[in-house]
This record gives structure tokens, sequence and C-alpha cells, in this order.
């Protein structure tokens, strides 16, 4: 990874065309980020957004990506770097908001193996060969983002495959009534002892249970405190913790930065 870090920060938003891509795209060109979005089947759209943040005087680019072809990839990454070299002078960018996704609203008893493949390409197969692809040119401090959908928690008729797919890559439940996870809750959906789940980790990882549920809770409150407007409070009560000081100890013992610290950063 190229170390050197420029201003402005950049973020890569997949799907910033339309609808919360769109929203991402903006937010950031508003909070002095430089952007680069893409669009797969309407140009148009992708180049409007990117004319209203460069008429605001800001920075953004459009560039076209179809998810779903992952032979493509490879060229895709390439036009990233050559608009970063252009626009920025940069070989890296900062943050990647794994954003662009399709739904197919049918039933199961309706949806081919043809529809199904489709989906899976561009929600869940598409997004972790893209990021595979990105990695490496992200900066050291650098971000992912993936956002998912309530239908990774709930769903209704027509939205099965797309709420599994959702659910697949990073299903996040609210931990409000549960509260924080422990040893014991993870042991058990292992169907482990907790002793032995520790002593797993510890010798694989050098690192306690304890602290891999900690690195997870703050790498969630990372994308929340990023892509969401909730209150510091709002966000530590969402992933189980019963206060927000706790939550703030916590995170900034993680990452050397208060939530707050981290969310002015941009």
């Amino acid at each position: 990874m190229n170390t050197e870090n420029k201003t402005p920060k950049i973020v890569l938003v997949t799907g910033g065309s339309r609808g919360i891509g769109k929203s991402i795209a903006l937010h950031a060109a508003a909070r002095g980020l430089g952007v680069i979005l893409t669009y797969n089947a309407h140009a148009e759209q992708g180049v409007a957004v990117a004319d209203e943040i460069n008429g605001n005087g800001e920075r953004a680019v459009a560039l076209k990506l179809d998810s779903a072809n992952i032979e493509a990839l490879t060229d895709f990454t390439e036009q990233v770097l050559q608009v970063l070299r252009k626009e920025w002078g940069r070989e890296n960018l900062d943050y990647l908001v794994n954003n662009a996704g399709i739904a197919q609203r049918m039933p199961i008893k309706d949806t081919t193996e043809a529809i199904f493949d489709d989906l899976v390409n561009v929600n869940f197969k598409g997004v972790f060969f893209l990021t595979q692809k990105v990695i490496p040119m992200i900066a050291d401090g650098g971000q992912i983002i993936n956002i998912s959908s309530g239908l990774a928690r709930f769903a209704f008729p027509g939205v099965a495959v797309y709420g599994a797919l959702k659910s697949a890559y990073f299903a996040q439940p609210s931990l409000i009534e549960s509260g924080l996870p422990d040893v014991g809750y993870f042991a058990s959906r292992l169907n482990s002892s907790a002793n032995y789940l520790s002593d797993l980790l510890s010798k694989y990882t050098g690192k306690s249970t304890h602290e891999h549920i900690h690195l997870k809770l703050v790498d969630k409150a990372k994308s929340l405190l990023w892509s969401t407007e909730n209150s510091i409070s709002e966000i530590a009560y969402d992933l189980g913790f019963e206060h927000p000081s706790h939550f703030t100890k916590v995170f900034k013992s993680k990452t050397g930065l208060s939530p707050r610290e981290f969310r002015n950063l941009n």
C-alpha cells in the first residue's frame, strides 16, 4: 500500500448514480471528499451526479461498472487508477463503498437458475471480487464499507434470494435487546464450549474471543458512523452497549479516536 495521503481523501462508491449510492456520493462530496462513482445501464444518471458535485465546487468522476462481469473488473480497476492519477495525482484511494446491487421481486417457485445467478453475481460474487481487486489500492488507514439491507433480517414474498444474499455477505442484526454478544453466545452457535473456542482462537490468531468481538463491533460502528447520521448514543445502543461511554472507551481503545473524532475526520 502507498502510505502517502494527500487531501482530499477519495471514496469509490459503486451504484452511485441513484438511490442510496447517490446520497452517499453527494454527502461525501459535501464533506470535501473526492468521489469516484459508478453506474451500469444509465450513463446519464451517473454523469448527472458527477456534474452536480463538480458544479458545487467539489470533484467527482463517473465510471461504468457491471458488477456481474467479473472478467471486466481488472480493466475497471485500471480505469480507477488512471482517474486517480489524472484527477488527484494519487495512486490510491481511501474508501470503498460497496453499494451497487439489484433486486428481483419474484416468488421462489418462479425463480430460474439464470435469475438466481444474476442476483448472486451482482450482490455477492461481484462485491467480493471487486473488493479483492481494490484492496491493494486502499491507503493505509482506509475503510471498506458494505451497504446491507433490512431484508437481511426480515423478508416478504418475492425477495427470498435477494435477502439471503444480503445476509450472506454481512448480516447486521440490532443488538439492542440481546446486548453485547459474549463468548458463550458464539460457542453455542458453533456447538462448542466457550473454553474450547477461546483456546482455539487464541492459538491460531493470537487474540482472545473478547478481542475479536470488540474488533467486529468497532468495524460495524465505523460503518454506521460513516453511512448514517445516527447519534453516538443511538449507535452504541444499536450495537448492544448498555452505556454509550463504554462504547466510546472500546472504540477509542481500538482506533485511537473517539467515535465523534472518527466521524469528524471527513
